[in-house]
């Protein structure tokens, strides 16, 4: 944009790191939305935890996606976009809501559940061995379960991009937003939710004011507001430098964990939060590099 009284060979004369300082502000704005999102996530396994331990996992996440499904059409409503459903993306869309939605909640929950938090979020083989925190009901079903939620994202993940790329190449319709694609697989995994939560008979325990307001934070701020939050931070600085954010969820889940319930930490842990962090920073120090380099 020409400001009034500059001419084209003034702006060629202006010290480029005007230019750079602005982009990076930008950034800065989209790194701390990234950086929030992460700590949601990663505050969602501890509140994950503290529900699932007296309440019916199963049961947790379908009154969470009982509101999140709810707020996506509206959403969407409001925002103007599509709400359509056409026959051929009904069996993607479902396998993707069977798998991100209902298997990765359930044995997300009951992983928790059964193994303790920083003990789950360490994950990777020796770190989640060598975890001071050895009181769980049962590590090894713990692990096994975290693992079944990690293949079952998988399995979405590649579903998606199958789904993305088809409709990508297909020219006959337009293709869905992805707060369209969001909002469906939401649905049809809540609608796989109902009868296993109906099947816990959820009626019969206590859900207190706190038990809600855990259930609202899942559903409105871990889900929607993440969500937004990242799609923003993918659009702005690309998928590759958004998504090694996501390497921090655990610091953020194992930090929270040991505020709100009674686990360790351990010199691993410090070990794999410095690795974790200077993962990040070397990434998008490149990524920014290379961006310069081309200019």
């Amino acid at each position: 944009m020409v400001l009034e009284g500059q001419s084209k060979t003034d702006l060629q004369h202006m010290p480029k790191e005007t230019t750079t300082f602005e982009v990076d502000s930008r950034n800065w704005i989209v790194y701390s939305q990234l950086l929030l999102t992460m700590f949601l996530w990663g505050l969602a396994w501890p509140v994950g935890r503290l529900l699932a331990i007296d309440l019916p996992p199963v049961s947790i996440a379908a009154l969470r996606y009982a509101i999140v499904v709810p707020v996506l059409f509206g959403i969407l409503k409001i925002k103007g976009q599509p709400i359509r459903l056409e026959r051929k993306w009904i069996a993607s869309l479902v396998i993707m809501g069977l798998f991100s939605t209902t298997l990765y909640q359930v044995f997300f929950l009951y992983g928790v559940r059964y193994l303790g938090f920083i003990s789950g979020l360490a994950g990777i083989g020796v770190i989640s061995l060598l975890s001071p925190n050895t009181a769980v009901l049962n590590r090894p079903l713990g692990i096994s379960l975290v693992f079944g939620g990690a293949v079952a994202y998988a399995i979405y993940t590649v579903t998606l991009r199958r789904f993305m790329g088809a409709n990508r190449a297909d020219n006959t319709s337009p293709a869905p937003s992805s707060l369209a694609i969001l909002a469906w697989i939401s649905l049809f995994g809540w609608v796989f939710l109902i009868p296993l939560s109906l099947s816990e008979a959820p009626w019969t325990y206590s859900w207190s004011p706190v038990s809600w307001l855990g259930i609202v934070y899942l559903a409105l701020l871990s889900t929607v507001v993440g969500y937004f939050f990242y799609v923003e931070g993918v659009s702005k600085i690309g998928a590759g430098r958004a998504a090694i954010f996501g390497n921090l969820v655990p610091v953020f889940g194992v930090i929270t964990s040991v505020l709100l319930l009674p686990e360790n930490l351990s010199p691993w842990h410090g070990v794999s939060f410095l690795l974790i962090l200077a993962g990040v920073v070397l990434v998008n120090k490149q990524k920014k590099m290379g961006q310069t380099g081309r200019r």
